[in-house]
């Protein structure tokens, strides 16, 4: 009975194949549409899969790719997964189409693999100094937040040290970016929006609401193209709502100020314009309109832009940084700034093959050894039971895998 439970527990099914949803981005059409990212909890056996795609079977996550990688944008796609049929409206991505799904090959089992077996990205951090325990402990959460906010589901956010004392946080990935993960925790992401040296709203608790759906946020129409001292600049807007008191703070900063007219004529500005920092570096300047003089409105627009040499690479780039900002926003800043000590991007095919040669040892050292079993004892009935023991143990070991 113990080994049927652990049997269960593992789950093995080696014909199983599909695409297993590792992470939904947000405000995504997989999101609209009602998928959701697997909790870190969940068993990888009851992890949603996809099985097709307008009804193209899928049956690993390179078919997933392939076949989405076909769509046009903006059109209407049916995908089939282990929960039900979904219906989908492909977004336009620069020109693709996506569905806003981060997926991978359908797991066999329920044995959790871990990072070196299943690929991502691993990073080492030093805090600048060491942290009390709630710091560490606000250090953690925060982290958390950012990569969750970030779509990431598959993460491991710890504490660490070395004989020495020193304290570091690692941070295990599956599946990510490396590039992507280094940007978004390896600086304190410290927002602030000045009026006349005055902070009126910061990233975190100031604000209420933050837009990632095409409707408010994306590329600036007619503000691609190619800048004056090379290469190409393309801008970003999207819109947040500020809660009541930092709205208040922004109208007692404007009320201060006085009305001028604009390069054209036909339009009012206020004399002093809104600064955003980001780590204590400037990002953006606007204008603010001589509408909003005094008043406390809590829907603005944030705005920034992106460089590249080519002006694809600006979008790229102008996305990239809109992302990025909208997370920081989002999550607020961290406690401390914190060094990038090590970065490892681990792949997946070391992992893939590692699990096939330790099968064909473990199958080859149960062989061998039944093998010496029979030729020492040379009877059935003993040699039997020390090798179904000996499986048993081996099953056992792979259930309790499957639980950690």
């Amino acid at each position: 009975l113990i080994l049927l439970a652990v049997f269960t527990m593992i789950q093995p099914n080696p014909f199983r194949t599909g695409a297993a949803i590792r992470a939904v981005e947000r405000n995504s059409s997989a999101q609209l549409a009602g998928i959701v990212s697997p909790t870190q909890k969940l068993m990888p056996m009851q992890r949603e899969v996809v099985t097709a795609l307008n009804n193209q079977p899928v049956r690993s996550a390179e078919d997933f790719y392939a076949l989405e990688s076909r769509l046009l944008p903006n059109a209407s796609v049916q995908l089939q997964t282990t929960k039900g049929i979904y219906r989908l409206v492909a977004r336009d991505i620069d020109g693709a189409a996506d569905l806003g799904l981060n997926v991978y090959d359908a797991p066999t089992t329920n044995i959790q693999k871990g990072l070196d077996l299943q690929g991502g990205t691993r990073v080492i951090l030093k805090p600048e100094r060491n942290l009390e325990d709630w710091e560490m402990s606000a250090l953690l959460d925060v982290l958390t937040q950012r990569l969750n906010v970030y779509g990431l589901s598959d993460i491991v956010v710890r504490e660490a040290s070395d004989l020495a004392g020193d304290q570091f946080v690692l941070v295990e990935i599956a599946g990510a970016n490396e590039a992507e993960v280094r940007d978004l925790i390896g600086s304190q992401g410290k927002f602030e929006a000045k009026i006349s040296n005055t902070t009126v709203f910061r990233g975190g608790g100031d604000i209420t609401y933050i837009c990632r759906t095409t409707e408010c946020a994306g590329l600036v129409a007619g503000q691609c193209g190619a800048a004056s001292a090379g290469g190409y600049v393309c801008r970003f807007r999207f819109s947040i709502t500020l809660t009541p008191e930092a709205a208040q703070r922004q109208a007692d900063a404007t009320d201060r100020l006085t009305i001028v007219p604009g390069t054209n004529g036909d339009e009012q500005y206020l004399n002093e314009s809104i600064h955003l920092f980001l780590d204590d570096q400037q990002v953006d300047e606007l204008q603010i309109g001589s509408e909003l003089k005094g008043s406390a409105v809590t829907q603005i627009a944030i705005s920034g832009s992106g460089q590249g040499g080519t002006q694809q690479e600006a979008v790229d780039d102008a996305l990239t940084n809109m992302r990025r900002l909208q997370t920081v926003l989002t999550t607020g800043s961290l406690p401390v700034k914190l060094e990038i000590v090590k970065t490892d991007a681990v792949s997946s095919t070391l992992g893939k093959e590692f699990t096939k040669n330790a099968l064909l040892m473990a199958v080859l050292a149960i062989i061998a050894v039944s093998i010496v079993l029979g030729i020492a004892y040379r009877r059935f009935i003993i040699v039997t039971p020390i090798v179904l023991t000996m499986l048993a143990e081996v099953i056992l070991v792979l259930g309790f895998a499957a639980l950690i």
